[in-house]
């Protein structure tokens, strides 16, 4: 049955993956729920809880305050926030079931908002029904309009105060976009990032980590832009549509890029990333392999194992699969890789085509009650959570680089 989950638990939601995107930008971030919705984003689907701050608040929508629509209520909520959070520099709604399903616009509350507090609104109509990479979307989006004026009618406060933009006042940067927690390998992955693709000469910013809604005014004028997911894809389109920025899609631990024929190439600054084993190693990863992950990363990985096999040894290197249960690019897959719109997909997948390596997120492997092949922990977060957390980079990759020998 289609949407029935025995083995796997939920993913992370659409808010969650909004949620993401805002978490370090110093924003009033507002969960529109009863209470629950914003306890998984803060207790599960967001890692730096643990290590950072942010402001996070539900609205405790009562059921009556829901059903009739009481946009003042949530707007006076919102203020008592901002009395506790006075340093917000943008006030965030973040949507729910809740509003998803009493139809809340969205549009005539951050009108309401911005009127009372003065402060730049972004909203996210998420619906707590939707995979996290569609919430980033949404949330890069949102940021783009009101901070970068992508959006003349969305960016309305933005225009009136001056915050379109300020073109031509800062040195030249490059901007590296779908860089969440949800997306990366580990927690140290956005900062190697930085310091692999800064050896261009230009200073990276990665939207989703470690950046300032500043950096974020200025996005239009990046001199290219790099995408290490799927949702940073859709960010990217449309900033190339409404600045003409270039982009690439690159991997997201190392620096290599593809085009969009799927052919591999090195970046500017001459090396793979990659490292080769040597010509007599024997290779204990079999094929037909199976990699499943957000499709940018699962490519990477991919990338990784081809990498490692000499000429001698390439035969074994060809039959790779690429899977993902979220978005997934066909510009950028190759011949039998495929998306999985669920549990019972990825079962059918495994069975048909008689996968010998699986390399996939640990709790996947308990949907392979007859797989006998050899299955390599690959942890994504919004799959399991802290359940196989990783804390580096080097953990992360570790298990595919005992068995390449690397």
């Amino acid at each position: 049955m289609r949407g029935l989950y025995r083995y796997l638990s939920p993913f992370t939601p659409d808010q969650s993956g909004a949620a993401s995107v805002l978490f370090e930008l110093g924003g009033l971030i507002i969960i529109c729920d009863a209470g629950g919705c914003a306890g998984n984003v803060c207790g599960f689907d967001e890692p730096r809880f643990q290590s950072k701050h942010s402001a996070v608040f539900s609205a405790c929508l009562r059921d009556m305050d829901a059903i009739m629509g009481r946009d003042d209520k949530l707007i006076a909520k919102t203020g008592d926030a901002l009395e506790s959070f006075p340093e917000a520099k943008f006030i965030a709604y973040i949507g729910t079931p809740v509003p998803a399903v009493i139809g809340t616009d969205f549009r005539a509350l951050k009108r309401m908002a911005e009127k009372k507090f003065h402060l730049p609104v972004v909203t996210c109509a998420t619906n707590g029904m939707d995979s996290y990479d569609k919430g980033e979307e949404k949330a890069y989006r949102a940021l783009i309009d009101t901070f970068a004026g992508g959006d003349a009618d969305e960016g309305v406060f933005a225009e009136k105060n001056g915050q379109k933009g300020c073109t031509g006042c800062g040195t030249p940067f490059a901007g590296m976009w779908g860089a969440t927690p949800l997306d990366l390998a580990a927690p140290d992955s956005a900062e190697r990032l930085r310091s692999c693709f800064a050896a261009d000469g230009v200073p990276v910013v990665t939207f989703g980590m470690d950046s300032t809604t500043d950096e974020l005014c200025r996005c239009g004028e990046a001199v290219v832009n790099y995408v290490v997911s799927p949702a940073g894809l859709y960010a990217a389109e449309y900033l190339k549509e409404k600045f003409g920025t270039e982009y690439y899609i690159v991997s997201p631990f190392c620096s290599g890029r593809w085009t969009k024929e799927s052919e591999y190439e090195c970046h500017e600054t001459g090396h793979s990333g990659f490292r080769q084993a040597g010509a007599g190693t024997s290779m204990h990863i079999q094929e037909p392999v199976l990699i499943v992950h957000q499709q940018f990363m699962a490519n990477a990985v991919r990338e990784m194992i081809r990498a490692s096999y000499t000429k001698e040894h390439l035969s074994g290197a060809q039959q790779i699969d690429v899977a993902t249960f979220f978005n997934f690019v066909s510009a950028y897959a190759e011949k039998g890789d495929s998306m999985l719109p669920g549990e019972d997909d990825f079962i059918s997948l495994a069975k048909e085509r008689g996968y010998k390596t699986i390399i996939a997120d640990p709790l996947l492997r308990r949907a392979l009650s007859g797989f006998a092949g050899r299955f390599i922990p690959l942890p994504h977060y919004a799959v399991s959570g802290q359940l196989y957390a990783v804390h580096t980079q080097e953990e992360f990759l570790a298990p595919v680089e005992k068995e390449l020998h690397i």
